[in-house]
């Protein structure tokens, strides 16, 4: 299972210092949850297979983090988001099942 998406079954909160959506890497299970199309990545790393070392190619979701900051902002005129300050950094704490429901619906509607 996916970190986040433990986290998100969890109904977990994540806690912003300093940052702001931007950064927010529980958006990123959003991108992987969304209906919007998907770009993919070739990839590639060498691999121990049956014992030896081989190149191995692979394709990964290609994630975008561009619109992020505009979500949160959106997900903030409709949602709950506790504002605090830690020494000189603002905070935000957040529910990441909610973030992240807001974020898939948004990116359904906004990502084509």
């Amino acid at each position: 299972m996916h970190p986040i998406g433990r986290l998100y079954d969890l109904d977990a909160k994540v806690l912003m210092l300093g940052v702001g959506y931007s950064t927010c890497t529980c958006l990123h299970l959003a991108e992987y949850r969304t209906r919007a199309p998907k770009r993919f990545l070739a990839e590639g790393t060498a691999m121990s297979v049956g014992g030896a070392r081989e190149w191995v190619e692979f394709s990964l979701q290609s994630l975008e983090t561009d619109d992020f900051e505009r979500i949160g902002m959106e997900f903030e005129e409709s949602f709950a988001v506790l504002h605090g300050q830690v020494g000189l950094a603002a905070t935000k704490l957040v529910s990441i099942r909610s973030l992240v429901d807001f974020a898939v619906e948004w990116m359904d509607r906004n990502r084509v």
